[in-house]
């Protein structure tokens, strides 16, 4: 799930406890969301398109 967000993540070298800091999070909660257990606030989706510096729209970021 959100193939385009993990694309984006693995090309700017971020792993779990990177996203889990930027949201302020648990790396957990980190793994739920990226695989579709739980979901992304809207919140959340604009900071990591901001940490990630991506021209991507957060709509494709987080297609499924």
């Amino acid at each position: 799930m959100f193939e385009n967000l993990r694309q984006e993540l693995e090309k700017k070298h971020f792993k779990q406890h990177h996203v889990a800091a930027i949201l302020g999070c648990t790396t957990q909660t980190v793994n739920a969301k990226i695989n579709g257990r739980a979901p992304f606030m809207l919140d959340e989706a604009i900071l990591l398109k901001k940490a990630l510096r991506t021209n991507k729209s957060i709509e494709r970021l987080f297609e499924k």
